[in-house]
């Protein structure tokens, strides 16, 4: 047993905490060679980790870089969906809003499609946190370019959906993607009947 759960997190480049979790869930599915052991830090405090052979390293290392590739696949995948579905419309990625980045932004529609993964499944609350905060800067910057919105209150844009933001979970893109052309839909028969 020549490397360690330490080895794992410095190439990595990752918390040695998360090691560890990985760790657990491979043993309780009796996935990879590992025996427990205690290392002592620089403080000298004593820490669990765990030694490992070549196999066990090597699963740890490609499950991490798989599933940092496989999120950004996934979100590559839907941009060319989206493409595909609105061709004439000016998909911006990774819109800067603050000290926020949107996945896309639908210039055209006033729309904001964020792409969730997994990992936001157990985010809901600092999601829409995050949520307010950019429609918060969209009022601002808005307000004090002197858009549309002069004299609205930030109740009132959020109300007449100035800015609309979808949200579509990586588990259930045909249900977003229906709420996103149901918006889309309406739009268009908004401005058709002006």
């Amino acid at each position: 047993m020549k490397y360690t759960s330490l080895d794992v997190a410095e190439h990595l480049e990752i918390k040695h905490f998360y090691v560890l979790q990985k760790i657990r869930k491979m043993q309780e599915i009796k996935r990879g060679n590992f025996i427990k052991g205690n290392y002592t830090n620089s403080r000298n405090r004593k820490y669990t980790m765990y030694s490992m052979d070549k196999e066990s390293y090597d699963i740890l290392i490609l499950y991490k870089k798989c599933r940092s590739t496989l999120g950004k696949s996934l979100e590559n995948d839907f941009y060319k969906l989206l493409s595909d579905l609105l061709p004439k419309c000016k998909i911006i990625r990774n819109k800067k809003i603050g000290i926020y980045k949107v996945d896309f932004y639908l210039n055209d529609y006033k729309i904001i499609v964020e792409f969730d993964e997994k990992h936001h499944d157990y985010t809901k609350n600092k999601d829409l946190k995050r949520e307010k905060e950019i429609l918060g800067n969209i009022y601002n910057d808005w307000y004090d370019k002197k858009y549309n919105i002069e004299g609205y209150s930030f109740k009132e844009f959020l109300e007449r959906k100035c800015i609309k933001i979808i949200r579509i979970k990586h588990n259930k893109i045909g249900a977003g993607l229906r709420e996103l052309l149901s918006e889309l839909l309406e739009i268009a028969t908004t401005i058709e009947s002006i």
